[in-house]
């Protein structure tokens, strides 16, 4: 009994991880241009388990230097793309 509650346990939180998954990448599809651009860049960090925060502030900084995103929009930008990441992390 206690193996079947463990084995249901894993089954669900993994479904869940995957739906939430599936709804970050949703909310990405609808991104503006520079904002996909560092949702992109951020994923894979924010996955890792880091700081929503920390990896937008770092990979955005990074992207305006490199060109990719302009300094202008880039609070916006990373702010849009930010609420995707919580979707993902949540």
């Amino acid at each position: 009994m206690r193996r079947f509650a463990i084995v249901s346990f894993s089954i669900l939180v993994s479904t869940t991880a995957w739906a939430d998954a599936q709804k970050a990448q949703s909310c990405a599809g609808g991104l503006g241009a520079e904002s996909k651009i560092i949702y992109e860049a951020s994923v894979a960090d924010v996955k890792a388990g880091n700081d929503i925060k920390s990896v937008l502030e770092a990979k955005t900084r990074s992207l305006v230097i490199d060109g990719k995103v302009t300094r202008s929009s880039a609070r916006e930008s990373a702010e849009a793309a930010g609420a995707c990441l919580k979707i993902l992390k949540s």
